[in-house]
């Protein structure tokens, strides 16, 4: 519990140290900016964007950041045979290290196949419990996954107790005492696994539904995508004005105007950028309600 809150100590000073800074390197800018106009100079647009961006980082840090999208749950099924897949995995690493164990006796080596081949005919089992059930085929209502998991460690769990049962008896079997080994690491590997496999992580849809469901992040990139793209254009020249007649006089005005409509565009998509990196700083706040939900 103190570990925790040294932490979430530590997170608020560097929270608070990331405002101060963001905020005097921007005062700095502005300082700069004014001083340079004050001379009868014509401010950098590099100087503008890059105020632009320190503003835009200094609200998007002081905005609570958002709460990604949940992975939610996965299909039954599929915890079901990922918590499985685990133990066999750990089974057959157990079995391999006894077989090619120095002086591994012929017992030994006949306790740990029999132990592996039991943990991986236990997959038919599962199937067939999850059938039975209807979980692999009924609606994933609440905690169908997390049942689905359960069932795979308590497979492993039963094969434990039934083999820790004959090796007390006959403690000086190594056969037995090898079976016990292997089963031990299956349902260690299937009890870790279980929590995680039903659990669906988050992919790209849940991203991208969280990017249009937060106004916060959806607002500032499209601004950023816009702004950004508009500047460029005008920069490059390829969006300009109609070709100015014989004999015009305000050709250098409109010439005058579209540049500095490209600098104040790029200008405007440094600060929406710097919001955007901004707004998933994580606060102080932010990192105690993570913390209280975790636990």
């Amino acid at each position: 519990m103190a570990d925790q809150d040294e932490a979430a100590d530590e997170t608020g000073r560097a929270y608070t140290l990331a405002i101060v800074g963001v905020g005097t390197a921007l005062v700095v800018t502005l300082i700069g900016a004014s001083t340079i106009a004050a001379l009868g100079h014509q401010v950098p647009k590099e100087l503008w964007a890059i105020g632009g961006a320190l503003g835009g980082a200094l609200v998007g840090i002081l905005v609570q950041a958002p709460r990604l999208a949940s992975g939610g749950e996965a299909t039954p099924a599929a915890a079901g045979y990922e918590t499985h897949n685990a133990a066999v995995e750990a089974a057959r690493s157990k079995a391999a290290e006894i077989v090619k164990a120095a002086g591994a006796t012929p017992e030994q080596m006949a306790g740990a196949r029999v132990a592996l081949q039991r943990v991986e005919r236990q997959g038919a089992e599962l199937k067939t419990k999850l059938t039975s059930t209807a979980t692999v085929t009924a609606a994933n209502e609440g905690g169908q996954a997390h049942r689905a998991a359960a069932d795979a460690v308590q497979l492993q769990r039963v094969a434990l107790e039934e083999i820790t049962t004959k090796a007390n008896e006959s403690p000086a079997d190594p056969e037995l005492q090898a079976e016990k080994e292997v089963h031990e690491a299956a349902h260690e590997a299937a009890s870790k696994a279980a929590p995680a496999a039903a659990r669906r992580e988050p992919g790209w849809f849940a991203a991208v539904k969280t990017i249009t469901a937060e106004a916060k992040i959806f607002v500032p990139l499209i601004l950023f995508a816009v702004a950004l793209a508009l500047g460029v254009l005008l920069g490059l020249g390829v969006i300009h004005a109609q070709p100015c007649p014989p004999k015009a006089t305000n050709c250098s005005y409109y010439a005058g105007t579209t540049k500095q409509a490209a600098n104040a565009l790029i200008a405007l998509a440094s600060a929406a950028g710097g919001a955007l990196l901004g707004v998933f700083a994580t606060s102080p706040g932010a990192s105690k309600a993570a913390k209280a939900q975790a636990g």
